[in-house]
């Protein structure tokens, strides 16, 4: 079984209802319209010469296009390389150097294409229609974003599993390349599936990144599984989430508590008809539980708090009849735990260290990077780095990590990353980087700064955003001189 079989095992009950539909372009297709169009998606890829086994990098925001490419390249066996969307041209090449990745699909590009023939061999632009001009040229291929419900010749679909690759840190310095079994993920898939198996008539909204692990699993292939309605849109702007809500009778949420805080933010500032909302499940940072219940007592709906990491999927998670607010809940089906301490010991009740995981849905092994498979895969053991506790009912909290990353708004940070970016600026003689907890963000990355000559702190923001995401930049640089 594959994830293609998963899809088609739905399209045979839900093929006419409504799969996916794009609140911000007003678009849709149905189980049969997606399924069509991943093959018709697929059979030009195969044409356009990407072959089993290759990895295509994903540089896209969330959109039925990027649905369709995902799963036509799970078709012909392909490697999905899922790279984050906010990142910067620095970023995206470390991903692909990292990752040995040479063809990439962009939908928008906001800097000089030429810039990356030197790591890659084929770059795919997404088109509404062609540009004519630079079909001499076959390092570019385009793909038409046309969703007709077209008539295509089924092309022969193999049996063997591919891979999934996505991208984390740990506080190296560096991105890690995590390779994931598509058998993991289909696990994953099987284990969200039975945590959800009594909730029915779901009608999901998809607000968080599909390249990050949780969206991916629990936001896009466990529903796409089980027939459910997915509404997605790339807006951030709590009003307009909440119109979609009410307009799409919205009935299950995946967030990370950032969002919670702005939508409830909103909620007390604006009357909205949340009546449809019933379930939800939070991970990316520790969910607070004055949060929780604020959110439960405005809203009357329910949220779990789940964890996970890109290299483990989700793996822990309160259950709808068994929910302990402010604990990450219990072991997920298919998973085992033990907590170690700094001597190796494993722990009992209640006391803290380091949280390990087994389970078939961890990663096979970080990419091009044997050092950190052997540090953090042990006997099929992966070390998560996190510590956590367990009580004397199975319930597992979250305390901290023991990582040198930050947190911020859900999104990984890592501190030596940013600080070795910093300090390749010129005037720059010393970079130090702290953390505040932030009510919104959770962390907060302060920057103190020695400088060698004076320089204004918009050029130091300037350089920043050229080279790192967004959620990276400091929110405060604190500049001393020599």
């Amino acid at each position: 079984m594959d994830i293609i079989d998963l899809l088609e095992k739905t399209l045979s009950s839900f093929s006419e209802k409504k799969a996916v539909i794009d609140a911000d372009d007003n678009k849709y297709l149905t189980y049969k319209n997606l399924y069509n169009n991943i093959l018709y998606y697929a059979a030009y890829l195969k044409e356009c010469g990407i072959k089993e086994n290759q990895k295509v990098g994903l540089y896209l925001n969330n959109s039925l296009i990027y649905i369709v490419l995902l799963f036509s390249l799970l078709y012909i066996k392909a490697i999905p390389v899922l790279i984050d969307s906010r990142f910067t041209l620095r970023e995206i090449k470390e991903c692909l150097i990292n990752s040995d990745t040479k063809i990439i699909i962009f939908e928008t590009i906001n800097f000089d294409i030429n810039e990356l023939f030197n790591v890659i061999t084929k770059i795919f632009l997404i088109k509404e229609t062609i540009d004519r001009t630079n079909d001499s040229d076959d390092k570019i291929k385009y793909i038409i974003k046309d969703f007709n419900n077209k008539i295509v010749n089924k092309i022969k679909k193999r049996k063997k599993l591919t891979n999934f690759i996505l991208f984390t840190y740990r506080g190296t310095g560096k991105v890690l390349p995590v390779k994931l079994s598509e058998s993991a993920i289909i696990f994953s898939i099987l284990s969200n599936n039975f945590l959800n198996k009594n909730i029915k008539d779901v009608i999901l909204l998809l607000l968080l990144p599909i390249h990050h692990i949780f969206a991916l699993t629990c936001n896009l292939l466990s529903p796409l599984s089980l027939g459910v309605t997915i509404i997605l849109t790339n807006t951030l702007q709590p009003n307009k989430i909440l119109n979609f809500i009410e307009e799409y009778k919205v009935t299950y949420l995946i967030l990370v508590p950032t969002l919670v805080y702005v939508l409830l933010n909103s909620i007390k500032k604006n009357k909205y008809i949340l009546s449809s909302l019933k379930n939800g499940i939070v991970g990316g940072n520790k969910f607070q539980n004055d949060l929780y219940k604020e959110w439960h007592e405005t809203t009357g709906c329910l949220l779990l708090q789940g964890y996970g990491l890109t290299e483990t999927c989700p793996v822990i998670c309160n259950q709808w009849d068994n929910n302990k607010p402010g604990s990450i809940g219990k072991l997920m089906k298919g998973v085992n735990a033990k907590i170690i301490d700094d001597e190796g010991n494993i722990i009992k009740d209640d006391k803290q260290g380091v949280l390990w995981i087994k389970s078939r849905m961890i990663l096979s092994e970080y990419i091009n990077n044997e050092k950190a498979s052997k540090e953090f895969i042990t006997n099929g053991w992966f070390n998560t780095g996190d510590i956590i506790t367990r009580d004397s009912d199975d319930f597992y909290c979250f305390i901290k990590t023991n990582k040198n990353i930050a947190k911020v708004g859900g999104s990984t940070v890592d501190l030596a990353e940013v600080k070795i970016n910093i300090e390749r600026i010129n005037s720059v003689h010393s970079c130090s980087l702290s953390i505040e907890h932030d009510k919104l963000w959770n962390d907060k990355i302060i920057c103190r700064l020695t400088l060698k000559e004076n320089i204004d702190k918009t050029k130091i923001y300037n350089y920043c955003r050229g080279v790192l995401a967004t959620y990276k930049i400091p929110s405060n640089f604190i500049i001393n001189f020599i």
